[in-house]
C-alpha cells in the first residue's frame, strides 16, 4: 500500500543527506556538517530511517494538537461558562475567588 507523506524541504534534504551516509557515499561527520547536528544526532536519524523508513524523519507531531494544548471538552468547559467570565466589552475578567 503506498501512501502520500508530507516532507518539509528541510526533511527531504535531511533524507537525502541520511540516504548517502547509509550508501557509504558520505561519512557521519560530512552529514553532521551538512546538516548542522551532532554526528550523535545523524546516528540517530540513521537509526530512524532503518527503522521505520521516511516516516522515521517526518516530526511526529505533524497533523496532530500539541501536548501543551488544552482540550475544553475533556475539562467540561462549554462557551457557556466561559461566556460567564466575560465583559460585556468582550474583555477577560478575574473570576470569582
Amino acid at each position: 500500500m503506498n501512501e502520500v507523506l508530507t516532507m518539509s524541504h528541510k526533511e527531504v534534504d535531511k533524507h537525502h543527506v541520511i540516504r548517502q551516509i547509509l550508501d557509504r557515499k558520505m561519512t557521519w561527520a560530512q552529514g553532521a556538517e551538512q546538516l548542522g547536528v551532532s554526528e550523535r544526532h545523524v546516528g540517530r536519524l540513521c537509526s530512524k530511517l532503518r527503522k521505520n523508513g521516511k516516516r522515521g524523519l517526518i516530526h511526529s507531531l505533524r497533523g496532530k494538537a500539541g501536548n501543551r494544548k488544552a482540550n475544553l471538552e475533556l475539562l467540561g468547559i462549554n462557551d457557556e461558562f466561559i461566556d460567564r467570565f466575560r465583559k460585556p466589552n468582550g474583555a477577560k475578567r478575574e473570576p470569582p475567588v
